[in-house]
């Protein structure tokens, strides 16, 4: 990665959780997280959807309806609801979408190669 992305991310991603009042955690919870984002406007709120509604992905930011949606396994790994594991990877999914909010990302994808 460019370093002075790196940074900027750093630099962005520190910002919002002094904002936030989430400096000082070691592992903020990523669901206060989507609260927070609904609180600034960022986004109307989020789905907990089916597994099977989104079968490629773990979690969707849709940037023109600023609806996020999780998949209900993520959702509840992320809550370690009905003794569900705590799952890095489902925290890792949510934070990742944060990110996404955040930079106010229009759903265009850079996954290919370069030619």
């Amino acid at each position: 990665m460019n370093p002075l992305l790196e940074e900027q991310l750093e630099t962005l991603a520190d910002k919002t959780r002094i904002r936030w009042g989430m400096h000082n955690q070691c592992c903020p919870d990523v669901v206060t997280m989507i609260y927070k984002l609904k609180r600034e406007g960022s986004i109307i709120g989020y789905a907990v959807v089916p597994d099977r509604e989104l079968p490629d992905e773990e979690a969707e930011f849709d940037p023109h309806t600023k609806l996020l949606k999780l998949r209900k396994g993520t959702f509840y790994a992320a809550n370690n609801l009905y003794n569900c594991p705590r799952k890095p990877r489902a925290r890792f999914t949510i934070a990742h979408e944060v990110g996404h909010i955040l930079r106010c990302h229009k759903r265009i994808r850079h996954r290919g190669c370069p030619a």
